[in-house]
């Protein structure tokens, strides 16, 4: 499918995805269909130029795309969330605090902005790059504030 699209060539392995990609892609192909697959490709390409297509670059692309791509899902009388929405319903001990979960959804939110960079600068789109710069300053200051409450809370 991604030869048929002319995203890669196998006759001289031209872009080929590695083996955890390949794997990554099946299943987005499986759960979501050869538009969103194809979208996936291309985005994580896009963060990896001259690489190979890695696990971690396909779900960093996969975070905006799905969204986008099938906006009804979630409001779908009978659907389920997708699995990965599920919350470990096991109760924990030694749970996080709830600074901890803000700082790793500012982390995760940082690690959003700069793919998106990575996108721009990629695809010469400097306007978005900039607001994506922009962005990651403000999501960084942010962030500081969390990890500061963080300590804050486990050091008391």
């Amino acid at each position: 499918m991604l030869e048929a699209n002319q995203r890669i060539r196998l006759a001289d392995g031209e872009n080929l995805p590695g083996t955890t990609g390949l794997r990554a892609l099946a299943s987005v192909l499986n759960q979501h269909g050869e538009p969103v697959m194809l979208s996936a490709y291309d985005r994580a390409a896009a963060l990896r130029p001259g690489r190979k297509v890695v696990v971690e670059a396909v779900h960093a692309a996969l975070r905006g795309l799905v969204a986008a791509a099938e906006p009804h899902r979630l409001d779908s009388p009978g659907e389920d969330p997708p699995r990965e929405d599920y919350e470990d319903e096991r109760e924990e001990e030694d749970e996080q605090p709830e600074e901890a979960h803000e700082v790793f959804d500012r982390a995760y939110k940082l690690r959003e902005i700069l793919n998106d960079f990575l996108i721009a600068v990629g695809q010469h789109q400097f306007a978005e790059a900039r607001r994506a710069l922009n962005e990651l300053a403000e999501e960084q200051t942010q962030l500081l504030d969390a990890l500061h409450a963080l300590e804050d809370a486990t050091t008391t």
